[in-house]
């Protein structure tokens, strides 16, 4: 009796746990009864996708450049450009799962020499965050705007999306989007560290003074 219903426990939980983390890695994003509408994950005003981050993606970025992995080595070696790993700072419930599973969280992996901005993907930032976020980039290039910068996170994943997206709309010109992600890069055995704990704390120092929007 006891067997059976340990059995009758770890069943459901077993299954709950396998749904849990089926529907936070996207396998599940096929199905029609799980599809959202395109007024659920976009904001109507802005255009950010904003819900289902995890998705098929577009084969461009307004006022961006699309730039594949062959491409970006070149550019990394070539342009020295600002790599901007925006992977979310937050824990989903399928990811709390699978690391207390595995007993500690994997370590996360990102292009060398990036810099992690998880809040520049956000698809929704009030002004004030907005403005907090354009002055990262502007310290970090030190006010050119003319500065190549590469944004990317996660394979299908729309947030490096709306980081290329948002640098277009701060005025930046040479705006780049690895939509590949950091797995493709990993799977190529291409230079990479291991991501920080936490993000970047820059300065809130004056911007200097070259900084144009022109």
């Amino acid at each position: 009796m006891i067997a059976v219903a340990r059995k009758t426990v770890l069943l459901p939980a077993l299954l709950i746990v396998m749904l849990t983390m089926a529907i936070g890695s996207g396998v599940l994003a096929g199905m029609p009864f799980l599809h959202w509408s395109k007024a659920d994950v976009f904001d109507a005003h802005t255009g950010y996708r904003i819900a289902s981050f995890r998705a098929e993606l577009p084969s461009a970025v307004s006022g961006g450049s699309l730039v594949d992995i062959d491409a970006l080595e070149a550019m990394i070696a070539q342009d020295k450009p600002l790599l901007i790993d925006v992977v979310s700072a937050g824990t989903s419930l399928s990811e709390w799962f699978r690391d207390w599973l595995r007993g500690h969280p994997p370590e996360r992996k990102q292009i060398a020499g990036s810099i992690w901005l998880p809040r520049l993907g956000e698809g929704k930032l009030s002004q004030q965050e907005a403005g907090d976020q354009k002055r990262q980039l502007l310290i970090l290039t030190t006010g050119s705007l003319d500065q190549p910068m590469v944004f990317y996170c996660l394979s299908n994943c729309w947030v490096s999306w709306n980081a290329a997206r948002r640098a277009v709309s701060f005025g930046f010109r040479k705006v780049f989007w690895y939509r590949d992600g950091i797995e493709v890069w990993l799977d190529a055995g291409l230079p990479v560290q291991d991501a920080p704990h936490s993000p970047i704390k820059l300065p809130q120092h004056t911007i200097p003074s070259r900084a144009s929007t022109k």
